[in-house]
């Protein structure tokens, strides 16, 4: 130690405390996603037109002048088995239509959920804290006694 060290000791506390607030938000509307919200599907149309056209067809194909001569009881009886037939096949393909038609709204329906969802976001936060710190300095005991005999040197001349 030196004649003019000092002594230091020092002495610092801190305490923190930070504290985030959440909350849910909804995403915004667009118009393309109220568009797809409110969007109607339908079975073909063009499945009862088909159908239509074939039981026309069938109907009309007993005559034919020039085709071969059936007799009446048999002609009725084809033409009710075609029938038949035809109306079969259009109830599938109505079925399957409308089948068609509830998978795609289940599918309209969860694309807009998801794109609905609220998320999780943080909406602010807090924090607060304290500190203290002591220092404590104390001089040099060398130094204490130069400077009382500097204060004596000049009473000894």
């Amino acid at each position: 130690m030196g004649i003019s060290d000092t002594k230091q000791k020092s002495n610092s506390t801190q305490q923190s405390q930070q504290q985030a607030q959440y909350g849910w938000q909804a995403p915004p509307t667009t118009p393309s996603l109220d568009k797809l919200r409110t969007e109607k599907f339908e079975i073909a149309p063009g499945i009862t037109a088909q159908y239509g056209q074939a039981r026309n067809t069938l109907e009309h194909s007993f005559n034919q002048p020039a085709g071969a001569y059936l007799p009446k009881q048999v002609q009725q009886q084809q033409l009710q088995s075609g029938r038949e037939r035809l109306s079969r096949d259009e109830a599938q393909a109505m079925r399957e239509g409308q089948s068609d038609v509830n998978r795609l709204n289940f599918a309209r329906d969860t694309t807009v959920a998801g794109m609905d969802r609220p998320t999780l976001t943080q909406t602010g936060s807090t924090s607060s804290g304290t500190s203290s710190g002591t220092t404590v300095q104390s001089e040099s005991p060398f130094k204490v006694g130069a400077q009382i005999a500097a204060q004596a040197a000049p009473l000894s001349l």
